[in-house]
């Protein structure tokens, strides 16, 4: 299995986020601030923005879907100071959907800072995806097994040296991440 069928793979997975928020459970993807400042539903809203983004399945009500998880990543991003994923993939269904509002998209400049930029913000199909983009979206949903098993895939594909360093940039260890 190449790294990019472990990428779809992982996509697979997420639309159980999707399927969890279009029944209803939406607290758990909205902006909930932890006693230390933290959004507490990072991770799981990244996960359903990834589904969204990449479901190849018209779901009912998207732009609203779209719009209520922008408003939390951007509450998140405001509280936190910093961008994320997550509003990079919903800023660029806003734009797919043709109505991002300036003011958001400013507001979201703002408090993202300067690695945020809409009119960079696209959709990249998965198979422009590279093993570390591939990694990197492992690491920050959680998901772990896939993180390991790409891990392997890199294994294939670079030397030890360079696995090793993967491996310290994502906090893989032999006993779990």
């Amino acid at each position: 299995m190449d790294y990019i069928e472990v990428f779809q793979a992982m996509l697979a997975d997420m639309r159980s986020d999707l399927r969890h928020w279009l029944r209803g459970n939406k607290e758990q993807y909205l902006c909930t601030e932890t006693a230390d400042g933290k959004d507490a539903n990072a991770v799981n809203r990244l996960r359903l923005c990834y589904a969204l983004a990449y479901s190849e399945k018209e779901i009912p009500e998207r732009e609203q879907t779209v719009r209520a998880l922008f408003d939390a990543a951007l509450a998140a991003a405001e509280k936190t100071g910093g961008g994320s994923d997550a509003l990079v993939l919903l800023t660029a269904m806003l734009k797919e959907a043709g109505n991002p509002e300036p003011e958001l998209l400013y507001r979201a400049r703002m408090a993202a800072g300067s690695g945020y930029d809409p009119a960079k913000c696209r959709i990249v199909p998965p198979e422009e995806y590279s093993l570390e983009d591939c990694m990197k979206a492992a690491a920050s949903t959680g998901m772990t097994s896939y993180l390991f098993t790409l891990l392997i895939c890199a294994s294939r594909m670079y030397d030890d040296e360079t696995v090793r360093r993967l491996r310290e940039r994502y906090a893989v260890n032999g006993r779990g991440v």
